[in-house]
């Protein structure tokens, strides 16, 4: 399935270059950053360790829409580097584009997990396909998300099938307001139990 996936970003990747120009749709944008944090905490909240690291992304994207990402993690005190989940590299492939009326995105996430550098070896990789259509204020999109472990991996894989709506409004060219309502449905994915979620958010 991962198979799959990578080579549908680049199937759709030469696609878009094959149109353009080749200079100007290969034309880079990079952008560098990097912080140091009192703990690892995951996008999903979850504290992955509690211990100082230090993190640095470096994003490298193209006007056809493909962009490669590559993350780190690294501890800076109180853990021996390469031993904990402190310490982690991931590799991001990925394509934002429209296909016909839809808006689409899709990437697959190579998530190096201790030890680093020893491919293989108890890492995951986590891919996402995102389907949108913009209708008036509103956007209308689905989301499967997708994690396949590899041997040895601490927790299992599994999906994650979600159905959403967001949109934002500006009052009185003063105030804008976005928000969004995401019921998603998990299979029991990373050792959880199944069912489903609500996810959302408000912001002014």
């Amino acid at each position: 399935m991962k198979k799959l996936l990578l080579c549908l970003i680049l199937a759709i990747g030469f696609a878009q270059t094959v149109r353009a120009d080749e200079t100007s749709s290969w034309t880079p944008s990079v952008s560098l950053q990097s912080l140091v944090a009192s703990k690892y905490v995951g996008g999903s909240g979850a504290v992955c360790d509690d211990q100082p690291v230090l993190q640095a992304d470096l994003f490298l994207g193209f006007k056809n829409g493909l962009y490669v990402d590559l993350w780190n993690s690294a501890p800076i005190q109180g853990q021996i580097y390469n031993e904990t989940f402190a310490t982690e590299q991931d590799f991001t492939l990925g394509w934002n584009g429209s296909l016909h009326f839809f808006d689409v995105g899709i990437f697959a996430d190579y998530c190096d997990e201790p030890g680093v550098e020893n491919l293989g070896a108890q890492d995951m990789i986590f891919s996402e396909l995102k389907v949108s259509k913009q209708l008036g204020d509103f956007t209308l999109f689905g989301v499967w998300d997708n994690y396949t472990v590899m041997p040895d991996s601490t927790y299992p894989g599994g999906n994650l099938f979600s159905l959403g709506l967001g949109g934002q409004k500006n009052f009185f060219n003063i105030v804008n307001v976005s928000g969004s309502i995401i019921p998603t449905y998990d299979v029991g994915s990373l050792g959880l139990k199944s069912g489903w979620l609500l996810k959302g958010g408000r912001r002014a």
